[in-house]
Parts: C-alpha cells; sequence; structure tokens
C-alpha cells in the first residue's frame, strides 16, 4: 500500500512539474512579445443536438474542421499558435508553441509489418490564455487535427473527429467527465 501511495505521489509531482515547465515556457514566450499566430480551425455547427452523441456525452459541442486552416499549420509549421477552441457557446484561446514528442529514429512497428511509413505532423503543446494551471497539447495532420485541454475549472476537454464512416469533418469537444 505504501508503494502505491508514494508511486501516486510520484505521479503527481511529476504531472505538476512538466505542467509548470509548459506554463514557464509560455510566459517566456509573452514576455518576449513572440507573435502567436491567430488560428480557428473549427466553426460550431447549428446542430448542437445529436441524440447519438448524447448517447455517450453529455454537453459536448459538434464543429465543422476547417480543412484549408489544418493544412496551412501543417504546411507552415509556425512555431507559435493562438488556437481557439468553441465549447459551450464560448471560445476557449489556448496559446501554443511547437515542440516534438517523438524521439530520434522513432518509427511504426505493428502486427502487419515492421517501419510502417509514417508522416509527421506538427505537435504543439501550450497553456489556455491567462491559466498558468492549465495545459494543453495538440497534433495536426494534413487533413486533420486532435488535442486536448486540462485545467481545474474545465477538466479534461477533448477535441477530435466524430467516429462516424467516411467523416472528414465533423469534430466534437466534449469534457471526459461528462462520458456516460
Amino acid at each position: 500500500m505504501k508503494k502505491v501511495l508514494l508511486f501516486a505521489a510520484f505521479l503527481i509531482s511529476v504531472s505538476i512539474l512538466a505542467q509548470s515547465k509548459v506554463a514557464e515556457k509560455v510566459t517566456n514566450l509573452q514576455k518576449s512579445n513572440t507573435d502567436f499566430r491567430r488560428v480557428s480551425v473549427l466553426s460550431t455547427t447549428q446542430n448542437t443536438i445529436n441524440a447519438e452523441v448524447n448517447k455517450v456525452v453529455e454537453g459536448a459541442t459538434l464543429a465543422a474542421l476547417d480543412l484549408t486552416k489544418v493544412n496551412e499549420v501543417v504546411n507552415n509549421r509556425y512555431n507559435t499558435i493562438e488556437l481557439e477552441i468553441p465549447y459551450q457557446n464560448q471560445t476557449i484561446s489556448v496559446l501554443l508553441y511547437q515542440s516534438n514528442p517523438l524521439a530520434e529514429g522513432f518509427h511504426v512497428d505493428t502486427d502487419k509489418g515492421k517501419n510502417i511509413p509514417y508522416e509527421k505532423g506538427v505537435y504543439y503543446r501550450g497553456i489556455i490564455n491567462g491559466n498558468t494551471n492549465s495545459v494543453s497539447a495538440f497534433n495536426f495532420f494534413n487533413g486533420e487535427f486532435n488535442g486536448i485541454i486540462s485545467s481545474s475549472e474545465l477538466g479534461n476537454l477533448v477535441i477530435g473527429k466524430l467516429d462516424k464512416p467516411n467523416n472528414q469533418t465533423e469534430y466534437i469537444v466534449y469534457s471526459d467527465a461528462k462520458m456516460k
């Protein structure tokens, strides 16, 4: 039992340390007057009430993805962006800097083969604008993106593509705490 508690305390400490390092980096970028390019890749759809979605999660926001804007981020690989995410009739502004989460020599292996071709995306981490106790991470690829925003006020917001056949542009923003 003591080992489990020590391990849990260690994980919490590592998480808080990582969170503070991300916030510190964003704060330093702001102090040096770094230009955070404003990016808005999602627009709320009128059909915010969806019976299928409501069976799975409460209070989600449905949105349409602007493929042109996502591909612009991928092609330009901006060092810093201010990403706007619609959620429950508000817009959450997230300040992000580019990061590389992949280790040198990264490759993909599956049960079907080794060194599967992998097209790298553009990866960002950051915080909610004005909230140094938050953390977020977003990934941009040609034609799609995903991410998470975490804060004590919002909990964990997940942003991703709706799981539907042939879906390319229908996205969802939801709190993982409101999953049914």
